[in-house]
């Protein structure tokens, strides 16, 4: 309610209502004290009242008129140094950030958002008729939003992001009207699945993916997409086709994906065939819908009354932040790979090894122990654990087996580790990998390392222990400091112990000789 605001918003707000008045297009001064009640007072303070009075009548003569479901979006020049994007639609989850990743793969800096949430009474023609601070029998809510960004100069740079906003509406939309539905296809599924005549070891992997399932349509995935494909059988190679009229969310046809045929071979032919009812991946698809970065991608087998795989059930989404900060003890399935990890290692989870192992997964990112295999996880652990204390750096590799990604791990010294050294790493692991589209996330809450995780599309589809080594050279190479080389350089020109003794010194040396 405006009389919670901070005494000094109110002010502010008091003098724009005042400044309203010498308008010819002003909103009622009762809306106009909700539409600025959300904003801070260091953008209501640094500009001019009667500007903001003029941007909150564009905003309102735009939006006085609206129909049922309709997405009302305009772009203003206002000035030589400023351009508003005006919006005004049926209120929704992810807007806002959905509408920020629009202006960020534009390249459109925000300098102020506006974002009231109004619950509007209009009249069978769509004429605005009240608002009200809470919901009403008769309103509807809707969220109007204003961004004053930089002033855009030529048409193509205003049709550019125009239509990526009208994308994050639209995928906003088809994902939230569809969210229910898709979730009733999950446990559609699950149903499905649960009645697959698998046996033994096989029939336990069924049990932990419904439960997975359970968890994930609980509260632990935001589903975008949803698609029915049927898997097709051939000599050579295999087919996936999209059943188009199945489609939900950002999956419906013409809105994402193409939806058409996939020729399946080599490994992620085998990938679809195998048993094991879930794939979990990357999706090679840009989320465009709530938080930025590739969406993720689960498929869950449908199988027929042989326990053969007859098609699949696409998700995409995203994993919320309450499964990336679960323990992995708590998420079925990767319980059940941290579990057989520890098995392997032989170890007992009680005592001092068995909890090393323990702390690298529980570190461990999310969606590696998702996507891994026991094998992999058994890999990279080893590898780590055996870092201990010692100031080294380490590379770890590992291919999607769909071919679509290399994720790689790079573990450097703490002390050593700088946003330029980053970019160097970024850049050998590119050159090594191949590929594009690269997203890296760093980690220095290691004892004495720092992890950064490089996601790299595309690429070359095996590098050999050999290449792996020199790729791991080279970044020892490019986090190495003067100092280091200079010890390099001592221990390939003096005798062992002459080496230790200047490089114990350091650079001191050169100004004082012995």
């Amino acid at each position: 309610m405006p009389t919670q605001l901070p005494k000094r918003r109110l002010t502010l707000i008091d003098q724009i209502i005042k400044a309203a008045k010498g308008h010819a297009e002003r909103m009622p001064l009762d809306l106009l004290r909700r539409y600025f009640s959300g904003v801070g007072e260091e953008d209501l303070a640094a500009r001019e009242a009667a500007y903001l009075a003029g941007i909150a009548g564009l905003h309102f003569g735009m939006a006085e008129k609206r129909r049922t479901d309709q997405t009302l979006l305009k772009i203003v020049h206002v000035s030589d140094s400023s351009s508003l994007v005006l919006i005004a639609t049926d209120d929704r989850p992810f807007l806002v950030e959905s509408l920020g990743i629009a202006f960020a793969e534009t390249g459109v800096a925000v300098r102020m958002l506006v974002h009231p949430v109004l619950h509007v009474r209009r009249d069978g023609r769509g004429r605005l008729l009240s608002t009200h601070d809470d919901a009403h029998e008769r309103a509807r809510t809707e969220s109007w939003q204003l961004y004053e960004i930089d002033r855009l100069w030529d048409a193509e740079s205003t049709e550019r992001l125009e239509a990526r906003l009208h994308v994050a509406l639209e995928h906003v939309q088809l994902a939230v009207t569809d969210w229910m539905t898709m979730r009733a296809k999950v446990r559609r599924a699950i149903e499905q699945l649960a009645k697959a005549p698998l046996r033994g070891e096989r029939a336990q992997q069924r049990d932990e993916a419904i439960a997975l399932l359970d968890w994930m349509e609980g509260a632990h995935f935001v589903f975008l997409g949803y698609r029915y494909q049927r898997l097709t059988r051939g000599a050579h190679r295999d087919r996936l086709q999209a059943d188009q009229r199945s489609g939900l969310g950002i999956l419906r046809a013409g809105s994402l994906e193409k939806s058409g045929t996939e020729n399946l071979q080599g490994e992620l032919r085998d990938a679809m065939r195998s048993t094991d009812p879930l794939i979990i991946t990357k999706s090679a698809l840009r989320s465009t819908v709530h938080r930025s970065g590739h969406l993720d991608h689960l498929t869950i087998k449908d199988f027929d009354k042989q326990g053969r795989v007859q098609g699949e059930h696409r998700f995409l989404g995203l994993w919320t932040a309450t499964a990336y900060f679960a323990s992995p003890n708590d998420i079925p399935v990767v319980r059940r790979k941290v579990s057989e990890v520890i098995t392997r290692f032989g170890l007992d989870p009680r005592s001092h090894d068995g909890k090393a192992v323990l702390a690298v997964l529980e570190t461990w990112p999310r969606d590696e122990l998702f996507q891994s295999t026991p094998t992999e996880l058994v890999d990279f652990v080893r590898g780590v654990v055996n870092l201990y204390d010692r100031p080294t750096t380490r590379v770890m590799l590992r291919h999607d087996p769909l071919g679509r990604f290399w994720s790689c791990m790079a573990f450097v010294p703490r002390d050593r580790y700088t946003t330029e050294v980053r970019h160097r790493i970024e850049a050998l692991l590119t050159r090594h990998c191949g590929g594009s589209d690269l997203e890296s996330q760093v980690q220095i809450a290691l004892s004495n390392h720092a992890r950064l995780h490089v996601m790299i599309r595309g690429g070359v589809e095996k590098l050999s222990g050999i290449q792996v080594a020199a790729l791991e050279r080279e970044v020892a190479d490019a986090v190495a400091t003067w100092t280091d080389h200079l010890r390099a350089t001592l221990q390939g020109a003096l005798a062992p112990a002459a080496a230790a003794r200047l490089g114990a010194h350091g650079p001191r040396f050169l100004c004082n000789p012995p």
